[in-house]
């Protein structure tokens, strides 16, 4: 499994994520007559009230705890959800946003939900602080267990609730569901602040088979990205970014087939014994004997023109154990380093 790898941004935030699409579920409610100054946002820019709606959702919403999804597949283009409409996990961009925001507008009541994935990899056992911040309702599972279930639906205004996760050294799985009723506009996002004092986890997202070189030039790229100039009056309007492939063959070429190389160097150490044997044998007369004789040319001679089969069967054996021994040392310390070998 290949990683991208970061430090918390800023030391603090974890913005770095597996997110997948937006499951989007349109809501029907009973009719109702609001009562009083409904029209008081005209004054104040806006909602000073919650919408009967709304109250509905949550009240129902509270009731019917987030549960583990029934497809989970934490990699790029893999399912999560429930197995009638499944979304599919991409890698989160987040530059230089502190939060993983997937905020968007909708034209009716719908339930929005999403799932989000990351791992936190850290140096030892014991407590990692953090702060959760989120607009509608969240639950939180590490490694596999709940920890959090926080459900303030303070529409477009972010609620914060402290969150301890309890880490383990090495590999930490973490897996959130977020949701909210979607009306017209709707801040959908989270946060996730360390609040520790020690050195924070380094954030890890898995990319499956991906190169997370080329995926990491690709968002320098992207970063880069600006207009080619400051105003247009008329005609096409153009972009330009940094080429982060300038160094390809170095950085992206050879690191991408470097498991090719690494084959066919093993197989390679299997013949080192072996020498281009046919011109020796054209030029081949009793004086270069002492001088010229190769392992290959020695069995030649031997079985070939002095008829001696079970020498030369003898040291052609020997030829071949040697290199079977030659190539299992070169898989041995291959697969120790590299993780690629002929098996």
């Amino acid at each position: 499994m290949a990683y991208l790898k970061f430090p918390l941004f800023l030391g603090r935030y974890v913005n770095r994520w597996l997110v997948s699409g937006i499951a989007q579920t349109p809501v029907h409610f009973t009719p109702v007559t609001l009562h009083g100054d409904i029209n008081l946002w005209l004054k104040k820019g806006f909602s000073v009230h919650e919408n009967p709606c709304k109250t509905e959702f949550v009240r129902a919403r509270r009731a019917r705890p987030a549960a583990l999804p029934a497809v989970c597949e934490p990699v790029p283009g893999g399912r999560v959800g429930d197995g009638a409409s499944p979304q599919t996990f991409a890698v989160y961009w987040p530059f230089d946003d502190i939060s993983l925001d997937i905020s968007g507008g909708w034209d009716a009541p719908t339930h929005i939900r999403a799932w989000a994935y990351t791992e936190l990899w850290a140096d030892e056992d014991g407590p990692a602080p953090f702060l959760f911040t989120t607009c509608g309702g969240a639950a939180v599972w590490l490694n596999g267990e709940k920890v959090l279930e926080f459900t303030p639906f303070t529409r477009n205004i972010p609620a914060d609730t402290p969150l301890e996760l309890t880490l383990r050294k090495g590999r930490n799985s973490v897996l959130v569901f977020f949701d909210d009723l979607a009306e017209r506009d709707a801040a959908f996002l989270l946060r996730l602040c360390w609040q520790g004092t020690d050195a924070p986890p380094e954030q890890r997202v898995p990319v499956g088979a991906a190169n997370p070189t080329l995926l990491e030039q690709g968002e320098q790229a992207m970063r880069s990205l600006c207009f080619s100039r400051n105003h247009y009056a008329a005609g096409p309007v153009s972009l330009r970014c940094e080429n982060p492939f300038a160094q390809q063959t170095l950085h992206v070429t050879l690191p991408g087939i470097s498991s090719t190389i690494i084959i066919l160097l093993i197989l390679r150490c299997g013949q080192l014994l072996n020498v281009g044997y046919e011109k020796i044998i054209l030029l081949y007369g009793p004086s270069p004997y002492e001088t010229a004789d190769v392992i290959n040319s020695f069995v030649y001679r031997k079985g070939l023109q002095e008829f001696n089969y079970g020498y030369s069967a003898a040291v052609g054996l020997f030829n071949s154990v040697i290199s079977f021994i030659l190539l299992m040392t070169v898989n041995k310390i291959s697969t120790k380093v590299s993780d690629t070998s002929l098996f």
